[in-house]
């Protein structure tokens, strides 16, 4: 059922997409749907809005991948969006899956070997905690409904390349935090390059924040969590004065 309106919506949008990925997506729907009561992956479970709210969501992204044989580090993969979706699109990409949780770590694993994926790697451990031999390791760290961009910024700036690119998807209604985090993400070495608003269907809108590493990230970074989170209040409350 997934395929056939995996390829209805596509063509009325004038996406082309091989066939091999086509049955790739269709695959990795149905694993999901599979293990979703037990593993608790998702509630976007109708076919459809899993088109719209996760492929297409993470379709979007490939306009700011220029190096299809780079390395991506996806920041809180959770079930491995974008992260999976993205490596179906762009084979020859070296795709990272980062998360915390040991179940869902194993669950990547099953899927990554159930879908024969080929250099896709699954990294357990908190963002903030990843082994420092990732330090200027990756060409793209994408991120999506993972924490305060501050936060977001400083636990993937410093495993970014210099001239890497951070993509961030956010909703409109966390635009704000762009004004929280400018200055922490000029010291860590970034800077703002886009920021897109895009709509998945008449009723989603969805926005694409993109930070480009400019210059070396300072060794001090990351901290531990409680001082990137004191960080985020202290932005906080001198944006509201």
């Amino acid at each position: 059922m997934i395929k056939s309106n995996l390829i209805n919506i596509l063509t009325s949008l004038d996406v082309y997409v091989p066939s091999y990925s086509i049955s790739l997506l269709s695959e990795y729907y149905y694993i999901v749907i599979k293990n979703n009561n037990k593993l608790n992956l998702t509630r976007i479970i109708d076919p459809v809005d899993f088109i719209y709210k996760n492929i297409l969501d993470s379709y979007y992204l490939l306009k700011y991948i220029s190096l299809y044989n780079g390395c991506l580090l996806d920041i809180g993969t959770g079930f491995g969006v974008p992260g999976i979706i993205i490596k179906i699109f762009l084979q020859n990409l070296n795709v990272y899956l980062l998360d915390s949780s040991l179940k869902k770590c194993n669950f990547l694993s099953y899927v990554i070997d159930k879908l024969s994926l080929k250099n896709i790697y699954v990294l357990n451990s908190r963002a903030e905690q990843l082994d420092k031999k990732f330090l200027n390791f990756f060409d793209y760290s994408t991120c999506r409904a993972f924490g305060h961009l501050l936060y977001i910024s400083e636990v993937s700036l410093p495993y970014l390349k210099l001239n890497g690119l951070l993509i961030c998807q956010k909703t409109p209604k966390q635009k704000s935090e762009q004004k929280d985090s400018k200055d922490h993400i000029e010291a860590l070495g970034g800077t703002f390059l886009t920021t897109d608003d895009y709509f998945l269907n008449d009723n989603i809108r969805r926005n694409a924040i993109v930070i480009k590493k400019i210059t070396s990230t300072p060794s001090l970074y990351p901290r531990s969590f409680n001082k990137i989170r004191r960080q985020i209040d202290i932005a906080k409350k001198s944006i509201k004065i």
